[in-house]
């Protein structure tokens, strides 16, 4: 066997394995999938017209000339065709077909059409390739194939530059890898022709989208053997492009936590019985996890009633008392119904939704589109666009609200907040931006920028010779959940040459609620290190008076909406400062939000409360501002002294 056939035959037998194992393993089809096979059977083709004409020269040297060019009229017109399917696939990786624009498809579409029409042609007028005899030649048109290759090439070097956002760092390396592979491939062979490495580089090429891209694994859940949600999130984005018909039902088992709290293993076995009994109730529906307590069915082209029928063993199903580890369980479990296309326009917005529906409490058993504000999730969406391009530019503001101490009259501190301006939206603001980039993935990107920024600041005006004894500033459960997150923060410090426990970290009622054993981890580390802590909305009903003494906060902010409650309600006035006399007797320090006008500022000057924040003293500021007011309370501070 010679090289060529050589390369050929290494092509067909890798190509053959990933077929069937994708056909094995792969069970989540759209398009991004048809595109994968396309170009694999199409490499199939062409490695097995080069082998052919090999195995003819050797076995039937008479085969005559006519076999040879059929042969090679093959190989020019699937070689041709597999780097379009190889941009095809790239591209669908971020966007479909469908919603390219068109004049864009016009640029894809006619290259191609250009040169396998040239190809095709070929036969007729020899100008890509000829024989004398079984003699391969190459003739001067032959340079139209590698220009097709050139412009296929570049343009999804476009599309990587384009979209690098929507790229995974390991997709994308991974598709560069086999770029510089294909231009490799084919330069050898325009060198020299008898090497035709190109089948054998593309095979390798498909083996490692495979493996690392494609890679089938990845849509299984390993716990409870459902699909995965990446799976879910591929299938539904392919099924509302092309509008496919089906029906969605999402399951939320709402005593997961608390069953997950109370075991050692957590909600495995909890979840993996739910899975199980779906699964066995929708045996001809797909079932996906969407959530760590969440599953969802779909239901392609239901019949009438099937959709409503299955709901109803469902809910019959989660009113059962379930027997877990000899251990008896009764569920709370609530259900989300959607009939596709009419539902929902994207699968951005059908994400939301879902994440909407997860995480906020309703009295019906199961929740329907019209149950939902659409307007409040386009503004979801808007925003999560907006915030994308505004870490990207750097072009968020930082802002600053002075914090009023009752005892000294004057500021001694400062909450930190973050907004940003949009054309569409205009401004948005610190609680909206930060529950939107816990959602949408940004926290942590925008929490580093953030905290980076602030950092400078304090650097460059000195803010530590202005006496100031502590700035708050709130951190988002998904980075007080990293590993290693105060290691992060000290090194940021450091490179501003700033005390770390300048900081007192605000975390909300609601983020303690769910603390983990690395959030709780994380938050003693930093406690030890000197760093302080300041419960942020207190009474707002996250949790019990257990989280005030169970962790490490000095400060006690009392929720706005308390305030406002005590201005109207003697009642609610006694059980705020009870509130306030409780957390000094616990030793810590006391704050109220939302004081706005003489009347609250009275209230709370009754009442052991030791921080003030609101209008009545200052509004929120800019740095330059921010400045100017700490600057003047140094000044008061030091004539104090004076006297």
């Amino acid at each position: 066997m010679n090289v060529e056939a050589s390369f050929a035959f290494a092509a067909i037998v890798i190509s053959i394995l990933i077929l069937y194992y994708y056909y094995k393993l792969n069970k989540v089809k759209n398009t991004q999938g048809t595109f994968f096979v396309c170009l694999v059977v199409d490499n199939t083709l062409t490695a097995l017209s080069s082998y052919m004409k090999w195995a003819v020269a050797k076995y039937v040297p008479n085969a005559g000339e006519a076999f040879y060019d059929s042969m090679s009229y093959i190989y020019f017109i699937t070689h041709v065709l597999m780097i379009v399917f190889f941009f095809l696939y790239i591209y669908s990786d971020v966007r479909s077909w469908r919603e390219m624009p068109q004049r864009a498809k016009i640029f894809v579409i006619m290259p191609i059409v250009f040169s396998l029409s040239f190809i095709a042609t070929n036969p007729i007028h020899h100008m890509v390739y000829s024989y004398n005899g079984s003699l391969y030649c190459r003739e001067s048109g032959i340079i139209v194939a590698y220009l097709t290759f050139a412009y296929y090439y570049l343009i999804t070097i476009l599309v990587i530059i384009l979209f690098h956002k929507s790229f995974a760092n390991k997709d994308r390396a991974v598709v560069l890898t086999l770029m510089g592979i294909g231009l490799l491939s084919v330069a050898i062979q325009l060198i020299f022709p008898e090497m035709q490495v190109e089948v054998f580089a593309i095979a390798l090429s498909s083996l490692m989208l495979f493996l690392f891209i494609q890679n089938p694994t990845e849509q299984i859940d390993a716990m409870l053997r459902t699909y995965s949600r990446s799976a879910f999130s591929e299938k539904m984005r392919d099924n509302i492009i092309s509008r496919r018909r089906f029906d969605l039902i999402v399951v939320d088992i709402r005593s997961y936590r608390d069953y997950e709290a109370k075991h050692e293993k957590g909600g495995r076995p909890l979840m993996k019985e739910a899975a199980s009994r779906i699964k066995e109730i929708a045996s001809e529906a797909e079932v996906y996890r969407v959530a760590e307590n969440a599953l969802a069915i779909e239901i392609i082209r239901p019949k009438a009633r099937e959709t409503t029928e299955l709901i109803k063993r469902i809910e019959e199903e989660l009113d059962k008392i379930w027997e877990i580890d000899d251990e008896q369980i009764s569920l709370q479990g609530h259900l989300l119904r959607l009939s596709m296309p009419g539902d929902i326009s994207d699968n951005e917005q059908l994400q939301i939704l879902i994440e909407r529906f997860r995480n906020n409490s309703f009295e019906n058993r199961c929740m329907t589109a019209e149950n939902f504000d659409m307007q409040s999730l386009d503004r979801y969406r808007r925003i999560s666009a907006a915030l994308a391009r505004v870490i990207d530019k750097k072009q968020f503001e930082i802002r600053y609200t002075p914090v009023y101490s009752m005892a000294l009259s004057r500021v001694i501190g400062g909450e930190i907040a973050v907004r940003f301006y949009d054309d569409d939206l205009g401004y948005v603001y610190h609680d909206e931006i930060f529950s939107y980039a816990e959602r949408s993935g940004h926290a942590l990107q925008l929490g580093e920028l953030m905290f980076e920024d602030i950092c400078s600041f304090i650097s460059e005006h000195r803010l530590s010779d202005f006496g100031l004894s502590f700035l708050l500033l709130k951190i988002m459960p998904g980075i007080s959940m990293q590993p290693g997150m105060y290691a992060k923060l000290k090194q940021i410090t450091d490179k501003y040459n700033i005390d770390p426990r300048i900081f007192c970290l605000q975390i909300t009622e609601q983020t303690v609620s769910r603390a983990t054993q690395l959030f709780k981890q994380n938050i003693n580390e930093m406690h030890e290190a000197g760093i302080r802590f300041c419960l942020e909305d207190y009474g707002s009903g996250f949790t019990s008076i257990a989280s005030v003494y169970e962790m490490p906060f000095s400060i006690l902010m009392v929720n706005h909406s308390v305030m406002h409650a005590a201005m109207s309600n003697e009642k609610a006035r006694i059980t705020m400062d009870s509130t306030l006399a409780m957390a000094r007797d616990l030793s810590m320090m006391t704050m109220v939000a939302g004081i706005n006008d003489d009347k609250m500022f009275n209230v709370i000057s009754d009442m052991a409360c030791d921080f003030a924040i609101g209008n009545y003293f200052f509004e929120q500021l800019d740095g330059e501002e921010f400045l100017k007011v700490v600057k003047i309370s140094a000044e008061e501070r030091d004539g104090e002294g004076d006297i």
